[in-house]
């Protein structure tokens, strides 16, 4: 079983290039001591000006996916990874075990990394989740089961694009065969939408999203057992706003499956049935 860490993401220069990217392997970024002594010297740094400062210059990745240029709508794949990081601040502060924290943090079946934050201060983690389109809403999930347990998390990882800088620890902990966090925030009632027309100039992406977002506001949902159903109805929307074969198939590859791995008539069947319906909904 391939590891969840064994994964290529993207890698930047800095914190500060958000345009100079290039692929590297998760794991072998995580297990790396290459920049071990800078990291080093940051631990020694008290002043957070100052230490935020020489943080800034080392290398990054966004652990949640590759992307083109670090932002969210730059998204080439999703890794499948959402990451948490949790800072000694706010209310953290009063975790009466904060300093071995993370050995408690290892024994959540969901955890596939943890180590220690660039500063030493802190600890991040990853871990995979089951409906990689449902990012946001699998990380409000998290975010609430972490609090459940006194455990505030910072919502920067809310972002897909969340910068993740370079950081060290020879006592990291490691899972690779963890469990994928399943559970997603619910939606509220204003997110179950209706087949409402679109605006001409409303893009791709939106048109998309609406269609998505409307199915799964329904109880939809893309799980073993019930792909076949979730794709031949998103389909059904996507023709009606007016979205290509070729614009759904590209969607689907990217966030869904691979289109080798569809063995049934989920996409082609209602492009053909309801060819005459596309766009109606523009």
């Amino acid at each position: 079983m391939k590891s969840p860490l064994d994964i290529t993401v993207s890698c930047f220069p800095s914190y500060y290039d958000a345009a100079r990217t290039s692929p590297v392997n998760l794991l072998t970024w995580l297990t790396s001591d290459k920049h071990k002594a800078k990291v080093d010297t940051i631990r020694q740094i008290r002043d957070k000006a100052e230490r935020d400062a020489l943080k800034a210059t080392l290398p990054a990745i966004t652990p949640s996916g590759l992307f083109t240029h670090r932002a969210e709508d730059a998204l080439i794949q999703h890794s499948g990874l959402i990451q948490f990081d949790i800072d000694f601040a706010g209310s953290n502060k009063s975790i009466p075990n904060y300093e071995s924290l993370i050995s408690e943090l290892c024994h959540i079946s969901n955890v596939a990394y943890c180590g220690l934050s660039v500063s030493g201060m802190g600890y991040w983690g990853l871990i995979p989740i089951l409906y990689p389109q449902q990012h946001k809403r699998h990380f409000e999930a998290l975010k609430d089961s972490f609090l459940a347990h006194g455990i505030e998390l910072d919502e920067k990882p809310k972002n897909i694009a969340s910068l993740r800088g370079y950081s060290y620890d020879e006592n990291a902990y490691f899972n690779h065969h963890a469990i994928p966090f399943k559970a997603l925030s619910v939606l509220p009632p204003a997110f179950i939408r209706k087949n409402t027309r679109l605006a001409p100039h409303t893009s791709t992406g939106q048109r998309i999203k609406w269609a998505v977002d409307n199915i799964e506001g329904r109880g939809e949902r893309f799980t073993e057992g019930n792909r076949h159903s979730y794709i031949l109805k998103l389909c059904s929307l996507l023709v009606n706003y007016g979205i290509s074969q070729s614009e759904a198939e590209a969607y689907i590859a990217t966030h869904l499956i691979a289109l080798s791995d569809i063995k049934s008539n989920c996409i082609t069947d209602p492009y053909s049935r309801y060819k005459k319906d596309f766009g109606k909904w523009i």
